[in-house]
């Protein structure tokens, strides 16, 4: 569906003036949402990807992921993406933007060598966990209270081919 709508959608990397429309996203889509700040933080990282869906030149999407330096359990150096934050405007869903926005960041991040992305949703977003695991992310752990709220989250991960 989304190879439809790339002609209509331009993605490209977040701009300053981009961040008005992502707060109202970012507040229409969770229940507890990042303030302004937080997003002008995330955009002046070097080892961040923050990117936006245009469509008729309005934000419409957003996504943002960052590059993690981990050495693992037996010491070996890796470099995992963590896909932060991935929202679509409650208007502009089911048109495939948000796969399109998804597949546009994992190639940003596979051309900064990384080969594995992961990520938390809430337990109850069944709806997030059914679009995640379709593009390939497999649930891997139980994350307790990983929400202000207490609501616990699902560690998914995916492998970058």
């Amino acid at each position: 569906m989304s190879e439809n709508i790339q002609p209509q959608v331009r993605i490209r990397p977040a701009k300053e003036e981009d961040l008005e429309e992502v707060c109202n996203i970012e507040r229409k889509s969770f229940p507890t949402s990042w303030p302004k700040s937080s997003f002008k933080y995330l955009l002046i990282q070097e080892s961040n990807i923050f990117l936006v869906a245009l469509k008729e030149g309005e934000t419409v999407a957003y996504a943002i992921a960052t590059v993690e330096n981990n050495f693992s359990f037996n010491r070996i150096f890796e470099r995992k993406g963590h896909l932060l934050k991935l929202a679509v405007d409650e208007m502009m869903r089911g048109q495939g933007i948000g796969s399109f926005l998804l597949r546009s960041l994992i190639e940003k991040l596979k051309g900064k060598g990384i080969d594995r992305i992961k990520l938390e949703t809430r337990v109850q977003n069944y709806k997030a966990r059914r679009f995640y695991k379709q593009h390939g992310f497999m649930g891997r752990e139980l994350v307790k209270s990983y929400y202000p709220d207490g609501e616990d989250a699902v560690l998914m991960e995916k492998e970058i081919d």
